[in-house]
């Protein structure tokens, strides 16, 4: 629980970017939405959302994302790692996502 709090205070400050519509959890199991706008909710497109997926396989890391759930809404990144996570672990699940999300994203407002 308290590896899962520091994870998602962390990550909140995602927020901050214009496709990031929220960030939701509870102890480790943690969501990224993704959305085209803030204002409206609008789910990203899923090629932003696999290529957030996929830059963060590339570094290392493998979170994954709904899909196969509703049609049109495979837009959350999520976060489910191992209860023994160590923080050292976390910073580098928390690092390669901000990374992702900063480089990967087409920033629409």
């Amino acid at each position: 629980a308290k590896t899962g709090d520091a994870m998602i205070s962390r990550l909140r400050r995602l927020e901050d970017h214009p496709n990031v519509g929220e960030v939701r959890g509870r102890g480790l199991l943690i969501g990224i939405e993704l959305v085209e706008n803030k204002q409206s909710r609008t789910p990203i497109s899923s090629a932003w959302t696999a290529g957030v997926v996929a830059r963060c396989a590339r570094d290392g890391v493998l979170v994954g994302r709904a899909a196969n759930t509703t049609p049109g809404f495979d837009n959350v990144v999520m976060l489910a790692p191992a209860f023994v996570l160590s923080e050292e672990e976390a910073d580098l699940l928390a690092s390669a996502l901000e990374t992702a999300i900063h480089e990967e994203l087409p920033v629409k407002a």
